[in-house]
């Protein structure tokens, strides 16, 4: 499958002290691209009530993955007792605004 990188999630790879994890995440990101279906990548998991949200699951660590059209996105990864679908989210949608140069009006 091909596999993006949102820039959120690079940033905090590079800023990664933890080698193993550097590691494991690594190897996921391999796992992702050498898979030809959804259901070959290991410890993946839907999050309920999103369409294209997907969690995998490293140790005690998790990372948020979207998947559309066969194209697996990278948004985020944090440890599990952080890992929330409300912060998932706000990453990736931050990220769509500064790439789509979108604008978004309060009430």
């Amino acid at each position: 499958m091909k596999f993006e990188v949102e820039k959120a999630f690079a940033k905090d790879f590079r800023k990664l002290k933890n080698r193993e994890l550097a590691i494991a995440i690594s190897e996921s990101i391999t796992q992702v691209s050498e898979a030809s279906t959804i259901k070959e990548i290991a410890n993946l998991k839907k999050l309920t009530g999103y369409k294209s949200a997907f969690r995998i699951r490293i140790g005690d660590y998790r990372i948020g993955v979207t998947i559309e059209k066969s194209i697996v996105t990278f948004v985020a990864f944090a440890h599990r007792s952080h890992f929330d679908v409300l912060t998932f989210y706000r990453k990736l949608f931050n990220e769509c605004a500064a790439t789509h140069k979108l604008i978004f009006l309060r009430n």
